[in-house]
């Protein structure tokens, strides 16, 4: 559909709902389409970010544990390689080896989290997109901006345990939330530093930028998860993806998707054909919901409300309650209203009214029985590799 360059911008660990302690990021994103309903299919980087790039679950795509994070099945392809196949120059910088496999990238670099301010990151990243900028042709470049991880380990991580009460009092909360915003605050200041060098080279028209986070952060509010990547609830399971260019309109979006959806959304709006002989999409493109809120805007009356897409989660922490790093033993399924949540380890549910219960303090699994089989049915579904529940 259109031959356009592709910055893809991980704001790693940012929350949804935090967005607001970000002038910068508040500004950027009431341009292009910001979808703040965005649900990722693991709560922790590896899994996260390697749903993305193959538009399935970990399950599906082999890397669904931290320690399977360089088992990514060869039966399938990448982003990165499908652009790359299609004359793309592509480029990936990380915190680290695991973020992301090196499949199809012409060049793939790590930084030092802990030697580089955001603000040395900020020129180094757009020393990257220059240089990409110099190859001639369409790229493709992957950042990682680490700055909020970096923030995290040093006041949080090597501070505390998973199971340290004094993690999750009141007091520290909100010392956890202090520092969370500033970070917040740094990450706006990269992201929009990004887009003015994408200004300056005079092709911000000719690129679409995607922000978006591979999971939330803990701030202490349930015990057993100091960070992210031991529990499936929402401050690390629902994130946001934004699009920036002017093919998207400027709207707030939020219709309930899926981190898997992404792919296939890129692929559609560059007109890059599927390859059908591979592991399949669990995902489907989003560009249908951009059609709808341009037609919406433009003809200035009320269309059949679009559908919130199901979704699916799985996670095994590295620490926590009941740590599982080879394998997942947490589930949930996701709609709009409802979360079912199975902890494999102990073999329990969890049923949420997420409009009535946000915090997910109240557990219905015992009461809503019909509910919550239905859900049930969901997870089974997406877990025996069907395309929708």
């Amino acid at each position: 559909m259109f031959k356009k360059n592709v910055l893809m911008v991980c704001l790693d660990g940012a929350r949804v709902d935090m967005l607001n302690s970000s002038h910068e990021l508040s500004t950027l994103f009431s341009q292009g389409s910001l979808f703040n309903q965005c649900i990722v299919s693991s709560p922790y980087t590896v899994a996260s970010i390697h749903s993305i790039m193959t538009g399935m679950y970990g399950h599906r795509n082999g890397v669904d544990a931290y320690n399977n994070m360089f088992r990514l099945k060869k039966n399938l392809k990448t982003l990165p390689e499908y652009l790359n196949e299609n004359g793309y120059y592509t480029h990936a910088d990380m915190l680290g080896e695991a973020v992301l496999s090196k499949r199809g990238f012409d060049e793939s670099t790590i930084h030092d989290e802990n030697s580089i301010s955001s603000e040395d990151l900020l020129e180094y990243h757009n020393e990257i997109i220059s240089k990409a900028h110099k190859k001639g042709n369409n790229f493709f470049v992957f950042l990682q901006y680490s700055k909020i991880h970096t923030g995290c380990v040093a006041n949080v991580a090597k501070k505390f345990d998973d199971l340290d009460e004094g993690y999750y009092t009141t007091q520290q909360y909100q010392e956890n939330k202090k520092n969370f915003s500033s970070y917040m605050k740094d990450s706006g200041i990269y992201a929009s530093g990004l887009v003015k060098h994408l200004e300056a080279l005079n092709i911000l028209d000719d690129t679409v930028v995607i922000f978006f986070s591979d999971h939330g952060t803990s701030l202490g509010e349930k015990y057993g998860e100091k960070m992210y990547g031991s529990f499936v609830y929402d401050y690390t399971i629902k994130t946001f993806f934004h699009f920036l260019n002017p093919i998207f309109p400027n709207v707030k979006i939020n219709t309930q998707v899926r981190c898997i959806d992404i792919m296939p959304t890129i692929l559609d709006f560059l007109g890059i054909s599927i390859d059908s002989n591979l592991l399949s999409f669990q995902g489907d493109s989003i560009m249908p919901l951009v059609e709808y809120h341009k037609k919406n805007r433009l003809h200035k009356f009320f269309l059949k409300k679009v559908k919130d897409r199901i979704a699916y989660v799985e996670t095994g922490g590295l620490g926590g309650l009941w740590p599982s790093p080879k394998s997942a033993n947490v589930r949930c399924v996701r709609t709009r209203k409802w979360k079912l949540i199975h902890n494999l380890t102990p073999d329990n549910f969890e049923l949420y009214n997420l409009e009535k219960d946000p915090r997910e303090e109240k557990n219905l699994a015992s009461i809503e029985l019909k509910l919550k089989h239905q859900m049930q049915k969901y997870m089974l579904n997406i877990m025996e590799g069907s395309k929708k529940p």
